[in-house]
């Protein structure tokens, strides 16, 4: 049986990129469908944390036009965690998928979950994608087959600002509650990656992408 996906979106005050953001991100949806056939068509939770601008308008409106953009306000800010909290708690799908802070979703991040989730007994996991430099060591491994270090290699000069996003499994967390939850055991991994990619074009590097 395919599974329902849910993407919470905790925001407050950004009037000025919420709609983009939000246009870009239901763009997508087709992409979850066709590279995952268990997956069925998801939905949008946006939760706005109290925002003093016109953000809950145009979320409002969003929601009014669009089948898969659910929209939930806190009266007060209450915190982005709290807001990703209320998301969770009214989703509808039974993997989740909660973003920790006010940024566009990573969509790479989305994909590594959702690869994840494919182990039924994954109770929650995290992603995090962070443009940072390469390492002198995986340089010099290329390099050793030709590649000219200053034209061809590029790196990014300083960390920039990444943002979590967290996955959650519904049904392994009822479980877990549930009278037969001391039967079960949680064990926690992590794994780090980090990519070296092609340019698109001259003298245009891509991103460097580590993944937790």
């Amino acid at each position: 049986m395919p599974v329902r996906i849910s993407i919470v979106l905790p925001i407050r005050n950004c009037e000025a990129e919420i709609a983009a953001r939000i246009d870009a991100l239901v763009a997508s949806l087709p992409r979850l469908v066709d590279s995952f056939v268990e997956i069925s068509p998801s939905e949008i939770i946006i939760v706005d944390d109290g925002s003093r601008d016109g953000t809950a308008e145009i979320c409002q409106q969003l929601a009014d036009q669009s089948d898969v953009i659910r929209f939930l306000r806190h009266d007060r800010p209450r915190g982005l965690e709290a807001a990703g909290q209320t998301g969770l708690e009214r989703a509808s799908g039974d993997v989740v998928l909660i973003q920790e802070r006010d940024a566009q979703v990573n969509f790479a991040d989305v994909i590594h979950l959702l690869r994840l989730c494919e182990d039924t007994s994954i109770v929650a996991a995290r992603a995090e994608s962070v443009q940072e430099p390469v390492t002198a060591s995986l340089f010099r491994r290329v390099r050793l087959w030709g590649i000219a270090y200053d034209k061809q290699l590029g790196s990014a000069k300083e960390t920039t600002p990444s943002c979590g996003l967290q996955m959650v499994r519904r049904s392994n967390l009822q479980r877990l509650s549930g009278p037969d939850g001391k039967r079960y055991r949680l064990e926690g991994r992590s794994h780090r990656v980090t990519s070296l990619q092609r340019e698109h074009a001259a003298g245009t590097p891509r991103s460097v992408t580590r993944a937790k």
